[in-house]
């Protein structure tokens, strides 16, 4: 089968001859909606060249062409779709609609509303290359500010559902690639993206996505050198950090600008994850909590990070008074990974080992099926008085097989693993 040939309307919008498209569109209509399969018709030195990735190689209509150029003037797009309202619904061999390459091009707010709002369907199929709707391109590629908020409003409910609900040719959502330190997407948009989004049970994958993505960043934070005596960087501080910032994380700041932008990027997705979203709530909003109520395997340098960038959130209650080391205690599972969390709070806030929420239990008496090593550091916090007559002290009773009595059995333990370390 030959190719077929470019048509002069195809040239026209490569060169971006505007005027020229609008004459050609009332002389020669019908050629607004042929296609060419030919690519060698490409000049490949003129200063307004489409990316290679969309249209060099694959069948186009003019329209195809004329949307991907970035400056395309929203008169030229109007007359050409209002001369052939069908062209809307073109598409290329890889199964992409005009909208789909005025997004990957960036094109100008109001171009990507004009497409958009004239048929809103091409804003759920997914073109075949990557898989990518509309929301999967605009992570990705970024955005002019309010094109995010236009395309959902346009959406409607049912196809922002299904279309953000849409896994791509690797699995993953238009959300997943936002938690991707690559992403082009702002943090309104992610946030928008986020609270647009319905799928159940949504924030642990979120966070083992964020995890993958920022792990060695947020690793990075925390193993640190002394600052150097000169800066070099004028970057301002993330606000997520503790006023009283540490020495260490000054100089991640100071030594690593670009992973400094890349970790408070991804404090921001977190705080978005687990609720939040607004600044304004960091002073009063259980972060830790939330980060500990998450499961462990997917949010370590979370915890870690927030703990060494902000060590008065250990001491923070929430409104049932639950210290982060209750909401630790009650999750904890038997595990190193744990034993090492619990340690970790309990260093940082000895007294709360001590403290009773609303409830008037102790940390020590959320604990369940947990090892002694579990124990270890909370006892050594809390006296021991308060504890003799707890779930802990009954749990502890069966560990010692009836060898004491109730009143002594916290005592034998401490005796029996401590060497004799009691702190009655």
């Amino acid at each position: 089968m030959s190719e077929a040939p470019p048509t002069v309307m195809h040239k026209l919008a490569y060169e971006c001859n505007w005027n020229g498209i609008i004459k050609r569109l009332e002389t020669h209509p019908d050629e607004a909606l042929q296609f060419t399969d030919d690519p060698t018709w490409m000049e490949q030195d003129g200063e307004c060249l489409p990316e290679d990735d969309l249209i060099t190689g694959t069948t186009l209509a003019p329209i195809h062409v004329l949307v991907s150029r970035r400056d395309v003037p929203i008169n030229v797009v109007e007359a050409y779709v209002q001369n052939q309202p069908k062209s809307i619904q073109l598409l290329t061999d890889q199964l992409r609609y005009p909208l789909h390459l005025a997004c990957y091009s960036k094109a100008s707010l109001e171009v990507i509303q004009f497409l958009a709002q004239a048929d809103p369907n091409t804003l759920v199929p997914q073109e075949a290359w990557y898989g990518w709707n509309v929301f999967h391109i605009c992570t990705n590629y970024g955005t002019e500010e309010n094109v995010m908020s236009m395309l959902l409003n346009v959406a409607g409910r049912h196809r922002t559902t299904v279309a953000l609900g849409s896994k791509d040719n690797y699995g993953s959502t238009p959300l997943i690639h936002g938690c991707k330190h690559s992403a082009q997407i702002t943090k309104t948009d992610f946030a928008l993206l986020f609270q647009a989004s319905t799928i159940e049970n949504l924030e642990r994958p979120l966070l083992e996505e964020l995890s993958r993505n920022y792990g060695s960043y947020l690793n990075g934070a925390l193993k640190l050198k002394p600052p150097p005596k000169t800066a070099v960087s004028n970057s301002v501080p993330s606000p997520y950090c503790n006023p009283k910032r540490s020495l260490s994380v000054e100089s991640f700041w100071l030594w690593r600008p670009m992973d400094s932008l890349m970790l408070w990027r991804c404090m921001h997705k977190m705080l978005v994850v687990l609720g939040a979203a607004n600044d304004s709530l960091l002073p009063t909003y259980p972060l830790l909590h939330e980060c500990i109520r998450q499961d462990p395997h997917c949010n370590t340098f979370f915890f870690h990070c927030i703990l060494s960038l902000n060590p008065h959130y250990a001491y923070q209650a929430d409104t049932n008074g639950d210290l982060p080391l209750h909401v630790a205690a009650r999750v904890a599972e038997n595990t190193k990974e744990w034993q090492n969390r619990l340690t970790r709070i309990v260093v940082s806030y000895p007294k709360g080992a001590s403290i009773a929420n609303t409830q008037g239990k102790l940390p020590l008496e959320l604990l369940q099926d947990v090892s002694w090593d579990h124990m270890r550091l909370l006892v050594r916090c809390c006296p021991v008085a308060g504890a003799i007559e707890t779930e802990f002290t009954r749990i502890t009773l069966c560990q010692c097989d009836g060898q004491v009595g109730t009143e002594g059995a916290l005592q034998y333990h401490l005796y029996y693993f401590e060497g004799n370390a009691c702190l009655v």
